[in-house]
C-alpha cells in the first residue's frame, strides 16, 4: 500500500496523512507485519516541526540569492552559513563561485567539484570556468580542465586555438574540419581558428559544397549565400544555382537552366523536385519525370524520390497518386507507400484494394494493430457473411486485447469490453521513500517547489538517468506524489513502463479541467487527454510554433478567445499558467465541439490542425465513417493526433472508474456491429 500526500505543503505532512490513512485496515486483528511496517516508516519521517524549518530555509534561501544578484556579500555570507544543511546549498556556493569566475582562486573550484561531484552543476561551472580561462587567454590551463564532453562550440574553437598556442597544429586543424561541419553558422570565437585553416588551403571546394547542402537542407539561406562566395569560380555558379532552386524550385519547369549532367547538378535537381514536391507535387511530378530518364541518377535516388512523390500525391488526394504509387512500389513493399495506398483506397470507397493493401501491410508490420483492422473491415464490407465473417472475428479478437486506438474499436465491434492493460505497481512505501531522500532528488524537488524548473529538470533527470527497475518507478511515484505530473510522465517513457497507467495519466488541476468542461459542455475526460497529448503536463511547455502551457495554445488564439469569453491575458507567458491555460484551452474546445456538431474527432482534429483544414477535408470526403475519417487525416502529426487524443479520453475514464461506451464519442451509430447482418460502410 502506498499512502499518497501533498508533499507541496512540506514533508512532515507525511506524518498524520499516513496515520489517518492506516485508520481503516486496523480494524480487528491487525497483522503485526503491518504495524511494523508502518512503526519503520514514521520513525524515518521528519518530527512535526520540520514543515516550519523547511519553509524558513527556503525563505532564507530565496533572500540569500537576492542579496548576492545585490551583491550584498556579507548578508549573502550570512545567510548561506545557516543553510549548510538545506539541501540546495550546493546552489549557493554555485552561484557565489559563477559571479567571482573571472577573479576565483582555482582551489575553491576544485573544493566544490570534489565535495558536489553528483550535481549537474559541475558541467555548468566548468563551462563558465573555461570561457573566462579562454578570455584571459590562459590556454595551457584551459587545455587541463578542458573536457571532451563539453557540449559547446564556442568552447571546443577554444579548445582548439589551445591546441594551436600548444603547437599541436595538426590535431587543431583536423578538429577544424570537423566542426566546419555544420548547417548553422559557427560563434566569432572560430573566426580566427577558421582563418588560420583557410590560410593553410584546407578549405577544399568539396567541404564547402557540403555544408552548403546541410545549410539549405536547415533551411539556413543566408548562409548559403556566404558559402557560395566560398566556393572557387569554377563552382560558384552551380553554387548560386543551387541557392536559387532552394528558394524557387518551380524553376525546374525551366530545363535549359538545368542542361548538362553531372553529381553536383543532379543533386540540385534532386533537392529541387524535392522541395517542389513539398509544396506542390502536381508540379514537381512532370519535372522529375523529364529529368529522371535524362539524367543519370543512381538507383536509390530515383526510388526515393519516387517514393517521396507518392507519398506527397497520396497524401492530398491528388490526381496521378495511383500511377505513381505503382511507380515507386510496383511490389507493394514499401510499408510507408502501402499506408497511403490503403487510405487512398478508403477515401475512394475502393474496399477491394484497401483489403490487398492491408495484407501486404499486415505482412510487412505485423505487430501493428492498424492493418489486421482495415483488413477485417474489408472482409466485413465485402463479403458481410460466410468465411469471411469469421475470418473478420479472428482479426479483430487478436488485436481487441491491445491498448491501443484500433484495439478499442475492435472490441467495440466485438460487443467486448475494452481491453486496457493496466498494470498495478508493486513498489513498496520504503522504496519510495528512499528514492525520495536522495540528495539529488530531494534538491530536485526543492527547486520544484521554488519555482526553478529548469534547474529542477536537469537534476531530475541527471538522476533519473542511471536508475532503472523498480528505482525507475518508484521515482516516477515521487514526481507523482509530489504533484510534479510531466516528471510522472517523463519517467513511464524512460523505464517503458508502458502499463502504469495510473503514473502515464495524471490527473493534475482536475478542478480546474471539471468546471470548465463543465462551463463549456465538454466531455469531462475529453480535455484531459488534450493536455496529456500536447504538453505531457508540463505547464511551461512551447512548441516551435510557440504555443505554450499544458493545452498549448497558439498566442493568437488565447488572444482571440480571452476577448470572447472576457478572460485577462495579455501576454503569451500568461499561457504558463495552468488555471488561465485550461479556461482558454477548454473554451476553444467547446467552440471547435459546436462548429462540428458535437462530433469529438472533427474537433479534436481542429484543435491540432486548425478549423479551417478540418472544413476542407470533410468538403473533400463528406461521407465517410468516422473510423475512416480519422485514417485518411491527410497530415500524420494530426492522424496520430487524433487517435491518441480518443484512447487517452477512454483510459482517463477508465482510472476514474468508469467505462466509456466507445472510442469514437459517439452515440454508437457509426459502429458496426459484427453479425451477418447487411452491413453498410
Amino acid at each position: 500500500m502506498r499512502f499518497r500526500t501533498s508533499k507541496i505543503q512540506g514533508p512532515a505532512d507525511k506524518t498524520s496523512l499516513l496515520y489517518n490513512a492506516a485508520l481503516p485496515g486496523m480494524a480487528g486483528a491487525l497483522n503485526v507485519r503491518i504495524i511494523l511496517l508502518l512503526l519503520l516508516t514514521l520513525s524515518a519521517l521528519p518530527r512535526a516541526g520540520a514543515a516550519a524549518d523547511i519553509a524558513e530555509q527556503r525563505q532564507q534561501y530565496r533572500e540569500a540569492l537576492a542579496a548576492l544578484r545585490a551583491q550584498r556579500n556579507d548578508e549573502f555570507a550570512k545567510l548561506a552559513a545557516g543553510l549548510r544543511d538545506y539541501p540546495l546549498y550546493p546552489y549557493l556556493e554555485y552561484h557565489d563561485l559563477r559571479r567571482r569566475i573571472y577573479q576565483l582562486p582555482e582551489k575553491e573550484l576544485a573544493e566544490f567539484f570534489a565535495k558536489w561531484p553528483d550535481t549537474p552543476l559541475l558541467a555548468s561551472l566548468r563551462d563558465s570556468w573555461l570561457l573566462a580561462l579562454a578570455q584571459q587567454e590562459s590556454w595551457d590551463r584551459y587545455l587541463q580542465v578542458w573536457r571532451p564532453e563539453v557540449r559547446s562550440t564556442e568552447l571546443h574553437c577554444y579548445h582548439l586555438r589551445a591546441l594551436l598556442h600548444k603547437g599541436a597544429r595538426a590535431e587543431a586543424l583536423e578538429g577544424v574540419r570537423r566542426i566546419w561541419s555544420t548547417p548553422r553558422s559557427l560563434p566569432k570565437a572560430c573566426d580566427p581558428l577558421l582563418k588560420t585553416w583557410q590560410d593553410a588551403g584546407l578549405l577544399e571546394d568539396d567541404l564547402v559544397w557540403e555544408r552548403l547542402a546541410m545549410a539549405l537542407g536547415a533551411n539556413e539561406v543566408s548562409l548559403a549565400d556566404y558559402l557560395v562566395t566560398r566556393l572557387s569560380d569554377q563552382n560558384r555558379g552551380l553554387g548560386s544555382l543551387f541557392v536559387q532552386t532552394h528558394r524557387h524550385p518551380e524553376n525546374l519547369a525551366h530545363g535549359d537552366r538545368y542542361a548538362g549532367d553531372g553529381e553536383r547538378l543532379r543533386q540540385v535537381i534532386l533537392h529541387g523536385v524535392r522541395r517542389l514536391s513539398r509544396r506542390d507535387p502536381n508540379r514537381a511530378l512532370p519535372a522529375w519525370l523529364d529529368y529522371r530518364s535524362a539524367k543519370q541518377f543512381a538507383e536509390t535516388e530515383r526510388r526515393e524520390t519516387d517514393r517521396r512523390l507518392a507519398i506527397d500525391l497520396a497524401s492530398g488526394y491528388r490526381d496521378g497518386a495511383r500511377e505513381q504509387m505503382e511507380r515507386a512500389d510496383p511490389n507493394y513493399l514499401d510499408p510507408d507507400v502501402q499506408a497511403w495506398r490503403l487510405r487512398y483506397a478508403l477515401r475512394a470507397n475502393d474496399w477491394s484494394t484497401v483489403l490487398h493493401a492491408a495484407r501486404q501491410l499486415g505482412s510487412l508490420d505485423p505487430e501493428s494493430t492498424d492493418w489486421p483492422y482495415w483488413e477485417a473491415r474489408a472482409l466485413l464490407v465485402l463479403h458481410r457473411a460466410g468465411p469471411a465473417l469469421a475470418q473478420a472475428r479472428e482479426l479483430l479478437e487478436k488485436i481487441s486485447v491491445r491498448r491501443q486506438f484500433y484495439g478499442f474499436l475492435a472490441a467495440e465491434r466485438l460487443g467486448r469490453p475494452h481491453a486496457f492493460e493496466h498494470e498495478r505497481s508493486t513498489v513498496t512505501p520504503l522504496q519510495i521513500d528512499a528514492m525520495e531522500r536522495q540528495p539529488g532528488i530531494r534538491r530536485a524537488l526543492e527547486l520544484f517547489i521554488l519555482g526553478h524548473e529548469s534547474e529542477a529538470r536537469l537534476e531530475w533527470d541527471t538522476v533519473v538517468r542511471e536508475l532503472d527497475g523498480p528505482r525507475l518507478l518508484a521515482a516516477a511515484h515521487v514526481a507523482q506524489d509530489w504533484a510534479w505530473h510531466d516528471r510522472a510522465v517523463q519517467v513511464t517513457i524512460e523505464g517503458r513502463l508502458w502499463n502504469h497507467l495510473h503514473l502515464r495519466f495524471p490527473t493534475g488541476w482536475r478542478e480546474e479541467f471539471f468546471r470548465n468542461a463543465r462551463l463549456n459542455n465538454l466531455d469531462r475526460w475529453w480535455p484531459f487527454a488534450i493536455a496529456r497529448q500536447e504538453s505531457a503536463y508540463r505547464p511551461d511547455a512551447r512548441s516551435s510554433a510557440d504555443a505554450t502551457g499544458l493545452m498549448q495554445l497558439l498566442p493568437s488564439t488565447a488572444q482571440r478567445v480571452a476577448r470572447q469569453i472576457g478572460a485577462r491575458y495579455r501576454k503569451r507567458t500568461d499561457l504558463e499558467k495552468p488555471t488561465l491555460n485550461i479556461r482558454l484551452g477548454s473554451a476553444f474546445l467547446g467552440q471547435m465541439l459546436r462548429r462540428y456538431d458535437g462530433v469529438l474527432a472533427h474537433a479534436t482534429a481542429a484543435y491540432n490542425a486548425g478549423p479551417a483544414r478540418v472544413d476542407d477535408w470533410l468538403a473533400a470526403a463528406p461521407d465517410l465513417p468516422l473510423d475512416a475519417w480519422i485514417e485518411t487525416i491527410p497530415f500524420g502529426e494530426t492522424r496520430g493526433y487524433v487517435k491518441n487524443v480518443l484512447s487517452f479520453r477512454l483510459i482517463y475514464a477508465y482510472l476514474a472508474g468508469r467505462n466509456l461506451e466507445n472510442v469514437l464519442g459517439t452515440d454508437g451509430g457509426d459502429r458496426l456491429a459484427l453479425t451477418s447482418a447487411p452491413l453498410q460502410p
